[in-house]
């Protein structure tokens, strides 16, 4: 069966009775091999490789936003707040896009990856 887009509610909602739960998991991996990678609709690797405590989430990401580069002569608005990069902190993630540090945080933090706002390339 074809889906446009994954339902994690229904992934979530596997029911209890073993005949059904069968049913349900066979369908879900049916789902699952049909959503492609590309449209980043879904990513399977990303949900079961989130760390369960959010405080341990939160001090990752703080980690690797202090990791990036500051940059000390950025020009330009920040395309996730719109306000000019000559104000605060700004940061260049790897792809070489660059934000306020405090939006880049709350990205990742909010975010449902760790990718770029701009090309969703990997942080």
């Amino acid at each position: 069966m074809y889906t446009d887009q994954f339902d994690l509610d229904d992934a979530m909602t596997i029911p209890d009775n073993p005949e059904a739960r069968q049913e349900a998991v066979i369908r879900l991996v049916s789902e699952l091999s049909t959503v492609d990678k590309a449209t980043d609709q879904f990513d399977l690797v990303d949900a079961l490789t989130m760390p369960d405590n959010p405080e341990a989430r939160r001090q990752a990401v703080i980690c690797l936003v202090s990791e990036m580069a500051t940059v000390d002569d950025a020009t330009g608005d920040c395309s996730i707040c719109f306000q000019s990069l000559s104000e605060g902190t700004p940061k260049q993630v790897s792809c070489n896009h660059v934000y306020h540090r405090q939006c880049i945080t709350d990205w990742l933090l909010n975010g449902r990856s760790n990718t770029c706002p701009m090309c969703r390339h990997d942080i």
